[in-house]
């Protein structure tokens, strides 16, 4: 009966070792905030498009397209003053529309994850009376698209482990599977 106690005893504590183990290893370095923000206006003059997140990453790449076609420098990069960040250079004006911002990015612990988010920029104000005059050239306004934007990450990437939720369900199915396992080779003595 003592040696039963000790084995259900040993049992449990492995059992929630295990669980808190598991549950500790699958969490992932998250998106927490971007520059400019999601769904926002952003000035025709930024220079920067950023990506921050929770933990320190080990390399990132981040592109800025507008209908398609890049308007970021290069393919972005782990930003040299954060290493929970990337980052994207803009070397020209941007013009008025809807941009995506689409990061990925490998996590210290080698998780990929991918992910965008869009903004805005206004066009420019349409030149006055006057300077139409002046200039003898009437500028092109761009139509801007309806659709609201949303920061997003791709499903496919987002988890490939079964994430968190998962880690923890085992775990719990683990420890009731043993602790079963204890029960019956306890009743199974007693009736000795």
């Amino acid at each position: 009966m003592v040696h039963a106690r000790r084995l259900t005893a040993a049992l449990l504590v492995a059992a929630t070792s295990l669980a808190l183990t598991t549950s500790s290893a699958t969490a992932h370095t998250e998106l927490t905030s971007t520059t400019p923000k999601a769904g926002s206006y952003a000035k025709r003059t930024l220079e920067v498009v950023r990506a921050r997140f929770n933990q320190p990453i080990r390399s990132g790449r981040l592109q800025v397209l507008r209908a398609g076609k890049k308007v970021s420098e290069g393919s972005g990069r782990r930003s040299p003053d954060n290493v929970r960040a990337i980052e994207a250079r803009i070397p020209e004006e941007l013009a008025g529309g809807v941009y995506v911002a689409r990061w990925t990015m490998t996590a210290v612990d080698g998780h990929v994850q991918r992910g965008s988010w869009r903004f805005k920029v206004r066009p420019k104000p349409a030149a006055t009376p006057a300077a139409v005059a002046t200039t003898q050239a009437s500028p092109t306004v761009e139509p801007t698209p309806s659709a609201e934007p949303t920061a997003t990450v791709d499903p496919a990437s987002a988890s490939d482990d079964g994430g968190a939720g998962t880690g923890v369900l085992v775990g719990g199915l683990v420890v009731v599977g043993i602790l079963a396992a204890a029960g019956t080779v306890g009743v199974m003595r007693r009736r000795r």
